[in-house]
């Protein structure tokens, strides 16, 4: 399943889509080696990210969120098989967060510009590559960052409780990235 976009902000250089997303998962494990980044890649099919703040996206994507978590977004019927293909051997939780979040993707020549006035992070192309992501406070809200494959496009997910102020916030700072 796709994500379904929604049109949300259009301004100057920027435009902000709400994403209806995929489900959204956190694997917890209680130890991760080799072996078992493999057979999850193997199950899920795609490369399992071990470096920090780093991600793999397709069908299947993983976002690395600490040494012993990861944010997946998938289909159901993924996460049923990795339950049953990984259960006997590892010692992991898989909790379902999809209604917990909200989901937007920034993109244009002033993204960049726009997530700067809200979140410390240096989201420059050469620092934050497209296979990376980061936990960081954006707005004043914990949210989720991660740079896609095209140079000037974001997804950031927060909590869904935040969903208006951070509307409001994209709002208000899309009708100032001009005035820089």
């Amino acid at each position: 399943m796709l994500d379904t976009e929604m049109f949300l902000i259009k301004s100057d250089g920027v435009v902000v889509r709400e994403l209806q997303s995929r489900p959204h998962f956190i694997l917890y494990a209680r130890a991760m080696d080799d072996e078992f980044a493999k057979t999850l890649g193997h199950v899920l099919n795609c490369k399992w990210p071990l470096t920090p703040n780093t991600k793999t996206t397709g069908a299947v994507s993983a976002f690395w969120l600490s040494p012993r978590a990861w944010l997946i977004t998938c289909g159901t019927d993924d996460i049923k098989r990795l339950t049953k293909v990984v259960a006997p051997s590892h010692l992991y939780h898989v909790t379902d967060v999809t209604d917990s979040r909200v989901t937007f993707r920034i993109e244009g020549p002033a993204a960049r510009v726009l997530l700067s006035k809200g979140c410390s992070l240096d989201l420059h192309g050469r620092v934050f590559a497209s296979n990376m992501c980061a936990q960081t406070i954006l707005a004043q809200i914990p949210t989720f960052i991660a740079r896609e494959a095209e140079d000037n496009s974001f997804i950031v997910i927060a909590d869904s409780s935040y969903r208006t102020y951070l509307t409001t916030w994209l709002s208000d700072a899309c009708n100032s990235v001009g005035q820089l």
